[in-house]
Parts: structure tokens; sequence; C-alpha cells
């Protein structure tokens, strides 16, 4: 396990992003918390994939899919993580300063607008938020590096105090910042931790959603594509990243959790994680589905890509049921 020391200051090398960031997946970035979390794991040398539990109690909300995180006392129990909120009384630059002293990483809600690696989408185009892990700051050459997405960049100038609120940039209210504290952080050994995401997992699949949730998406899809034919592209970034884009990685997330548990049994969990990957990829060919109603302004029948969903899912669950109970 990499020393959490080694994660903070100028020096660090950037590690290659987890495989569950690889270029083939379906979905390569799921929402900005859980990339975060599992560059952040897979950084200090430890296997992310094991606090992957937490999509199998995924809903339907009624105007979006969760928006899936993992569990602070998940990442507690399995690698000696602590998360806790950070109250903010003094501009942020003095808090994020202070606490990297203390050997911690911030998280903190910005702006992606002055974020650099989100050329060709928010940088200097829109304002969006999402959330960032703070590894290295220099406040006198303004540099600042830190995790987002699938991978770890570094910003500075202008960027710098856009994204700490200062000068010109301060913001109306405080963002949402929480420090990750490393000191009990721990590498259990292969098996206790299998053992130990096993567990969790059971938690989850007694909290899945009592009736199919797919089957209660499907019959609200009707309005959702209205929404899209007259709201345009506008429309349909926003609703798919919120609905079809977080039930769709969600369900990636889960098959590679399930094949985790499986560790190469080719037993229940195998089935399950074959059924989760069913709903990612008809999720996916969704998406492009969706983009050609924003397009067109042409409806189309879900009702068929709904239903291959909800029988995956079913089959999903049961398989789990068997592994887990």
């Amino acid at each position: 396990m990499n020393a959490p020391s080694e994660l903070l200051g100028p020096s660090r090398a950037v590690s290659a992003p987890h495989a569950l960031h690889a270029h083939d997946r379906d979905f390569r970035e799921t929402n900005c918390y859980v990339d975060m979390v599992i560059e952040l794991v897979h950084a200090l040398g430890l296997e992310p994939t094991a606090c992957l539990g937490f999509p199998i109690a995924s809903d339907f909300e009624g105007d979006q899919w969760t928006f899936i995180k993992p569990a602070t006392s998940d990442l507690d129990r399995l690698y000696g993580i602590g998360i806790e909120e950070l109250c903010l009384w003094r501009p942020l630059v003095l808090h994020v300063e202070e606490q990297l002293r203390r050997g911690r990483i911030p998280l903190v809600e910005v702006d992606s607008h002055f974020l650099p690696d989100t050329q060709g989408s928010d940088y200097r185009a829109r304002h969006a938020k999402t959330s960032i892990a703070i590894t290295h700051m220099d406040t006198v050459g303004k540099t600042l590096r830190y995790f987002h997405n699938a991978g770890c960049f570094e910003l500075s100038g202008p960027d710098f105090d856009g994204t700490l609120g200062v000068g010109d940039h301060a913001p109306l209210l405080p963002p949402y910042t929480e420090i990750v504290k490393l000191d009990r952080c721990v590498q259990l050994d292969p098996q206790t931790l299998r053992a130990r995401s096993r567990e969790l997992a059971r938690g989850y699949l007694d909290r899945r959603p009592r009736a199919n949730p797919i089957t209660a998406y499907a019959a609200r899809m009707a309005e959702h594509l209205a929404w899209i034919r007259t709201g345009g592209f506008d429309a349909y970034h926003a609703y798919s990243f919120a609905s079809v884009r977080q039930l769709g990685s969600a369900f990636e997330l889960l098959a590679s959790y399930a094949r985790y548990l499986d560790a190469g049994a080719n037993g229940s969990c195998a089935r399950a994680a074959e059924q989760a990957a069913t709903i990612s990829t008809t999720a996916k060919a969704m998406i492009l589905r969706l983009a050609r109603v924003a397009n067109s302004g042409r409806t189309f029948d879900a009702s068929e890509t709904m239903a291959t969903m909800a029988r995956a899912w079913n089959e999903c669950m049961q398989h789990l049921e068997d592994a887990l109970a």
C-alpha cells in the first residue's frame, strides 16, 4: 500500500487509472464522486472494486436514477478510510491548506468551468457542480493537484482562483466540503477484504427496491421522451446524465463487483454479472437513441428496451440472492 503521505505534495507521480476507468467500458465515467473515490482508493494501493456493492440498492427516483455514492461506513470497514464533513468558517483556501498540512485530503464541490480536464465539455464553456479531491496546493505559485473523474490533474493561475473562490470568485455560499482521513488506512489481505465486502453486499441486497425499479421507470418513459423532444439537446444532456447514464453506469459497476465476488468460481455472482452487464449495454444503446430524439424531435417506442433491462434486473437480483443469502 502506498503511504498516505505519498499522495500529497508536488512530486507525486500520477498512476494509471484503475481498470474500472478503462476506455473500453460502456461508461468510463460514472459520476464525479464515485469516480473520484475509485481513483483515490486505487492511488493508495488498495482495491476499489471491493466497495462497489452500493449499486445493488439503486432505484428509480421518479425524475432520475439514484445518484450512487459509496457509503463512508463501507470505506471505513474495508480500508480504514474516514470521511468527515468539513465546516467552512474561513476562506476555503485556508481550510484546504490546514487539512493538507495534517495529511488529509479535502473533497470539495467546485465549478467545472475552471477545471482544465473538462476541456471540450465544461471548461470555460459552462458552469456545473462537481467534486474533486485535492492532494497538493501551492498558494504562492497558485497551483492545485486534484483527483477528478477518471484521473489526477493539475491546474494553475486563474483556474486556481476560480476553483477555490479566491478574490472576485468568492462564492455567495460556501461549497460542501469533506475531509478524507488516512491515519487508520489499512490494506487487508484479499480473502479478508472479499469476505467483508460480501457482508456489506448482503446489507445492500436487503435494501434493494421491493418492486422492479426499471418497470417503474418504464411507466414514465413516454413522459420523459416528451421532455427531450421539446427541450432539445440541453434537455437531453441533463436528462441522460441523471437517469439512463446513472442506471447504466451503476449496473456496469455492479457487473464488475459481482465478478470480483465470484473470484473466478463461475457461480451465481458470475451469472448476476452477466445480467448487470446486459443492463449496462442496453442503457448505453438507449442513450444514443435518446440523442436522435433530441436531434430529430421524433420519438420511439422504448417498451422493448425497458423490458429487456427489467428482466435482467430480476435475474440479477435472484442470482445475487442465491449467492449471498
